[in-house]
């Protein structure tokens, strides 16, 4: 939302400046409608009862957590440098049926961090640097509600080796 505002407002100067009222107008309405959108924005992240909301960069969704497989801390290389993720492994038949349907990779170009297909499961990144909260706080809180309201214990072993908290 921020970057379109961003190029409604670059762009508005050039419109008035080439006399292009079309265009104008366009970057008005569409400048004040995203202005509103950043104002009334919620919170880009809940952790619901039923599961985790995410809101966040052009990227949003819904995983209840009886689908999530594991929850996982790890770094996670992107465009910009190495960031610090929490990941939830989701079943790939929920990724393409509630998440992959509601938008195209046009709309964020860095959706390949957020979702990562792996065979049968959808590794799904959420980086609590983002958020400006600790990764240890947040994988807490994650980790509580899966544990509370998820079928599956985070720190269940699934290969039977050891210790794991993972099942990526």
């Amino acid at each position: 939302d921020l970057i379109l505002l961003a190029i409604f407002l670059a762009v508005a100067p050039v419109a008035v400046w080439a006399e292009n009222w079309l265009i104008l107008a366009i970057c008005t309405v569409g400048g004040l409608f995203m202005l509103v959108r950043v104002i009334v924005a919620g919170p880009a992240l809940v952790l619901l009862p039923e599961g985790i909301h995410y809101d966040y960069d052009g990227i949003k969704f819904f995983i209840p957590w009886v689908v999530v497989q594991a929850v996982e801390a790890r770094e996670i290389a992107g465009r910009q440098g190495i960031y610090q993720a929490i990941v939830l492994g989701i079943p790939r038949a929920y990724y393409d049926a509630h998440i992959h349907v509601s938008y195209g990779k046009l709309l964020n170009p860095s959706r390949a961090e957020y979702f990562v297909m792996n065979g049968d499961t959808v590794e799904v990144a959420v980086f609590p640097a983002f958020l400006r909260v600790e990764r240890a706080a947040l994988l807490a809180e994650i980790e509580a509600r899966w544990r509370a309201f998820g079928q599956r214990d985070p720190r269940e072993d699934r290969t039977g080796a050891g210790e794991s908290t993972s099942g990526l």
